[in-house]
């Protein structure tokens, strides 16, 4: 590719407060896109804000090689135009690229018996309707009569299109990165951002992504106060950290998880809807549930979206997502609890493994719950908790009944204890069962039960001490 000279006006980047020339902007964009190292300003409010002169919209400059049709490509000359030195570093699309009957960029370049090149997918159409039309197979463009419907992978053709796209994918990259450190236009900024959301649809432009440091850029715009730029900046990290775990990685270093989860009480839905499937996509790792569940007021903000914002329902269900798959880790379940989401933890102690339904149990037993969470917690969950007593471990047993010591102590769960079995396994605690070696006082854990039971005035039947 061309090799181009430019030069830099320092004082304009490093002065966002003053008005830059448009020409100079240029030169900066050019030889940002050439540099590897990072180019950011101070304040990025003011290095976006600083100037009353547009910039050209990127798509505009960007159309001269952007690969989705034919009309695209020749529309794209007179933008390039206004943009003389990015035209360097944009390869032409050529038109053996393109397929003969949709005018797009072939992914799959098959060649027939004519020797006309075609999509395969196209063209396999072509001949499908052919035959239902009862009439004879011709090749589309010479109208020649085959006698085959063989195809060809055009490997040549195919090679030299993907390394095509290869290259000024990598420079769209390059570009858009140029654009978002300088930002000298909102519009600028946006066509940015949804140039970025195409490219990384793929592996292989968010790894070049993440290694030209854009993220941080990124993260910055979440801050930027014009309300469509940060949706669109959540909605192109979104796309970033989808199916990636390294992407995820990356962006548990940075502080755009605190933001999202600021972003959720904002007052307009586009901007909430694209938080809240951002932290969808990161909850899905579960390296990363601990650090979603660590912010502070996070967990809180999610029950409330959850379970009170009934005009929001793509919002609500969405949290309840998240929430679930918080849920991979068990402190998470104690947080939920504790901001009036007993579910999960109720749940996982009923159906959970012998070393969750211990964690559950604890947790039981440390959180403070009122009159009638104890009522519910009662009717849901007695029966696990006295079989746990029974026949769990020693660590098991002790969380489980730190967890029956709190609900005993409410007086309208005296009766369901007592029909869940509890007497007898209390009685058996108190006067028949040793475990030596126990680091706890059974024996006085069930005292305290029973006499729970006992001082709430319930009238015991001899069948339950059976």
């Amino acid at each position: 590719m061309k090799e181009a000279q430019f030069q830099v006006n320092g004082d304009q980047t490093n002065k966002p407060d003053k008005e830059p020339q448009s020409e100079n902007n240029l030169s900066d964009v050019s030889m940002l896109v050439r540099r590897d190292s990072d180019l950011y300003p101070g304040r990025i409010e003011d290095s976006i804000e600083g100037s009353s002169t547009d910039m050209p919209r990127l798509v505009d400059f960007l159309r001269g090689m952007v690969y989705n049709s034919h009309e695209n490509s020749n529309n794209g000359g007179q933008s390039l135009k206004t943009l003389p030195q990015v035209a360097e570093y944009m390869e032409p699309l050529y038109d053996t690229f393109f397929c003969p009957l949709t005018k797009r960029v072939m992914e799959d370049p098959v060649m027939i018996e004519s020797g006309i090149t075609y999509e395969r997918r196209v063209i396999t159409e072509w001949f499908r309707r052919s035959e239902e039309g009862a009439e004879d197979i011709v090749c589309p463009m010479t109208g020649q009569r085959l006698l085959s419907r063989a195809l060809s992978t055009n490997i040549a053709l195919k090679t030299t299109i993907d390394e095509w796209k290869e290259r000024n994918e990598n420079a769209r990259i390059k570009v858009a990165r140029a654009a978002l450190t300088l930002g000298s236009s909102k519009s600028m900024i946006f066509e940015a951002l949804k140039d970025l959301q195409q490219l990384c649809k793929t592996s292989q432009n968010k790894e070049n992504v993440h290694n030209t440091g854009i993220v941080s850029i990124l993260v910055r715009y979440l801050e930027y106060r014009d309300r469509k730029i940060r949706r669109e900046t959540m909605e192109t990290l979104r796309v970033l950290v989808e199916d990636d775990e390294h992407g995820k990685e990356i962006i548990a270093n940075t502080n755009a998880i605190e933001t999202a989860m600021k972003m959720l009480s904002s007052d307009h839905h586009s901007e909430r809807h694209a938080a809240v499937s951002f932290l969808l996509e990161l909850s899905k790792s579960q390296t990363l549930c601990e650090r979603i569940g660590s912010v502070a007021g996070g967990i809180l903000m999610l029950i409330t979206m959850k379970l009170g914002d009934s005009a929001d329902a793509f919002a609500a269900e969405k949290a309840g997502e998240i929430l679930k798959n918080l849920e991979q880790y068990p402190e998470n379940i104690k947080f939920m609890a504790e901001n009036g989401l007993l579910e999960p933890l109720l749940r996982n102690l009923i159906e959970g493994s012998e070393e969750m339904q211990m964690e559950m149990g604890s947790y039981l037993g440390e959180i403070v719950l009122n009159d009638d969470t104890k009522q519910y917690v009662a009717e849901r969950a007695s029966a696990s908790l006295i079989k746990m007593v029974h026949s769990g471990n020693t660590l098991t047993r002790k969380s489980a009944f730190k967890a029956l010591t709190q609900i005993s102590s409410h007086r309208s769960n005296a009766k369901t204890l007592v029909e869940s079995g509890i007497v007898p396994i209390m009685i058996e605690e108190l006067f028949t069962r040793r475990i030596y070696n126990e680091p706890m006082n059974s024996d006085l854990e069930a005292a305290s039960i029973l006499a729970n039971i006992l001082e709430l005035g319930l009238i015991l039947d001899p069948r339950h001490f059976k």
